[in-house]
């Protein structure tokens, strides 16, 4: 036994080694990007981590680094950090996951809505590099089955071959509100995202001896008041249609829910819960969006044909939309938060 033992311990002990030194040769031969080797505040954020940094050598280094409690961007093979996992982003994204979460009624194995935090997709509008979304909604896979062709598809999936997420959220805290936008309209670019919700965080304030924050809310949504509308795109109330090329029958709406109206030192009505003005309603059925393929023979591509299509929402499912209050989501960030 004590042979066995010493054996086992002496073979982990030269698999370490061996791994140690394939890593260190890894990396001289590959240009990947460097974690900062002190404390990162977020005042120094974005930081840049990596310069000439291919997009299979960024892939490799956040298969590597998911769980540092930081997020990455790749863009024009620069790396940087942009966020940090400290507990007021965080309070963010775990009250919108309950929200998501409710509709399943308590079902806690194979629930028919899948919530996960940051799991990799394809970035939509990049060059084939990994991005997670701070939240992912999914629709099961007994109830949208796996691609059977691995991303891009058709259909598309995440980078571990699941159904595509169909609702994305994304926090911004120390990121700019412009790079939040530009950053949500690109998940919009890809058809099988329905929603994106996007949550700009302002700098702690000190108002009056108290303590204050402003926040923004905007959906992105393909939601529509007459899908058979004859001419053009209607969007639904309270929501303005976008301009941008890329997202074509797309439409988005802010809410400014902080304690402080955005950018001023004016009071909010956000005061109290279920207040109609400052809640997010989202269709439960966006998340089992899910329409037949067709092969069009004249083009040879694969088109959706949703052509008479019905989503079909599991029975579980009672309810017709997600309701997220935006006051709890105030209220968590400010449970976090101190000066």
């Amino acid at each position: 036994m004590s042979f066995t033992s010493s054996s086992s311990g002496w073979k982990s002990a030269t698999v370490r080694k061996v791994k140690k030194v394939r890593n260190k040769v890894d990396n001289i031969v590959h240009n990947y990007p460097k974690l900062p080797d002190f404390p990162l505040g977020e005042e120094n954020l974005p930081f840049q981590i990596g310069k000439n940094v291919s997009v299979k050598e960024y892939n490799t280094f956040v298969d590597r680094h998911e769980s540092t409690g930081y997020k990455f961007y790749w863009e024009n093979k620069n790396v940087y950090i942009i966020e940090m996992a400290n507990a007021d982003h965080e309070a963010v994204v775990s009250t919108l996951m309950q929200f998501f979460l409710l509709p399943n009624n308590g079902v806690i194995i194979l629930p028919p809505i899948r919530v996960l935090p940051q799991p990799f997709h394809f970035n939509p509008a990049g060059q084939g590099e990994k991005t997670a979304p701070d939240v992912a909604v999914y629709p099961a896979s007994a109830h949208v089955p796996r691609p059977g062709i691995p991303h891009p598809g058709p259909p598309p999936s995440d980078t571990n071959g699941n159904p595509h997420a169909r609702i994305i959220v994304e926090t911004a805290n120390w990121q700019s509100l412009e790079y939040l936008n530009e950053k949500c309209g690109a998940w919009m670019r890809q058809q099988y995202v329905r929603d994106v919700l996007g949550i700009k965080l302002d700098a702690i304030r000190s108002h009056q001896g108290q303590v204050h924050r402003s926040m923004l809310a905007t959906l992105w949504t393909r939601q529509n008041v007459s899908p058979t509308a004859p001419v053009g795109y209607v969007a639904p109330p309270g929501f303005t249609v976008s301009t941008d090329p890329n997202l074509p029958r797309v439409s988005f709406r802010t809410w400014d829910f902080g304690t402080l109206l955005y950018g001023t030192t004016n009071a909010n009505a956000c005061t109290a819960p279920n207040l109609p003005a400052y809640q997010v309603t989202i269709p439960i059925e966006d998340v089992f969006w899910n329409p037949p393929i067709v092969p069009n023979t004249t083009t040879r591509t694969n088109i959706l044909n949703e052509t008479g299509y019905i989503i079909t929402v599991p029975n579980v499912i009672t309810v017709p939309n997600f309701i997220i209050d935006l006051f709890a989501v105030q209220q968590a960030v400010l449970d976090t938060q101190r000066l």
